[in-house]
């Protein structure tokens, strides 16, 4: 598979994702300057264990539902970090990834941007982190309307779990994840040959999870619905019922017209019904996903 390059932000130049002055962990940040009211005596390790807390402190909130709380407590030591550069500490793209899933607007699309630019190069035993960096990337940028940035990231993504052949469904996820934010930017022959291809998968290998059934065959019928492939979207809508006893429960806006009305009207001005064969990522045939 290959991706638009030209829009992957991990080769963009720092000055793209200004945020302002960098107060605090400069032993951690390639740039950064220390805070006036940390001492210039502490250590890197001590720096590290102090951010450590904050973060565990932070995920505690989170699991008991306080996430304004949460966001407060990481934007006390995050929230005058300059996003310029990039880090090898692992602790502070933990703490990065955390809060840009907490925080709004454009930081947190600059915090997610750091952290997944952060880690391109990371393998190994890192290699998780990097991949949870390319998914929080993916879906901050897709939901800020970032498609570019979206498609390079969920590109990144699909290439590397694909060969995790202990987490399989990873990769219909992230397949139709990228099929979506195809979908969004206009690139529809593209968006439905990934759509299709992991919905076919989880039918054929997958049917005993149906969180993720409902999630592929949902995004693939916004998207035929959006481009007015209507013949394709009943074959769809046929091949559901037949998928699984439980169908109805793949398929909650089967109960919605709603739902498909609004697909449509949402995606008009974008396709006006015309399909783009022209795709530039390719889907491999050859994929195969055991489940």
């Amino acid at each position: 598979m290959t991706y638009d390059r030209d829009h992957d932000p991990a080769r963009e130049s720092d000055e793209q994702f200004p945020v302002g002055p960098s107060k605090w962990l400069r032993t951690i940040t390639h740039g950064s300057r220390i805070s006036r009211d940390m001492s210039p005596a502490r250590s890197r390790d001590e720096d590290r264990l102090a951010l450590a807390g904050f973060v565990l402190n932070a995920r505690r909130l989170v699991d008991a539902g306080h996430h304004e709380a949460a966001r407060k407590e990481l934007e006390q030591h995050l929230g005058s970090m300059s996003f310029d550069g990039s880090t090898n500490d692992p602790v502070l793209i933990d703490a990065l990834m955390l809060y840009a899933s907490l925080e709004p607007g454009p930081r947190q699309f600059a915090a997610a941007a750091f952290a997944y630019r952060s880690t391109q190069q990371w393998s190994g035993h890192q290699l998780v982190r990097r991949i949870d960096a390319a998914r929080l990337f993916g879906r901050v940028a897709h939901s800020l309307g970032q498609y570019r940035y979206a498609i390079a990231a969920r590109s990144v993504l699909l290439e590397l779990v694909r060969p995790l052949e202990h987490d399989s469904l990873a990769a219909l996820v992230a397949q139709a994840d990228l099929a979506g934010s195809l979908h969004r930017l206009g690139r529809c022959g593209e968006a439905s040959r990934h759509a299709d291809r992991a919905w076919q998968q989880w039918r054929g290998r997958c049917t005993a999870d149906l969180p993720v059934g409902s999630r592929l065959s949902t995004g693939y019928a916004h998207i035929l619905a959006g481009c007015q492939r209507r013949a394709d979207l009943q074959q769809l809508l046929a091949e559901i019922r037949t998928a699984h006893p439980r169908a109805d429960e793949l398929l909650p806006f089967l109960r919605d017209r709603s739902f498909l009305d609004g697909a449509v009207a949402e995606h008009h001005r974008v396709c006006a019904g015309q399909l783009d064969l022209s795709g530039l990522i390719a889907v491999e045939q050859e994929d195969d996903f055991s489940c």
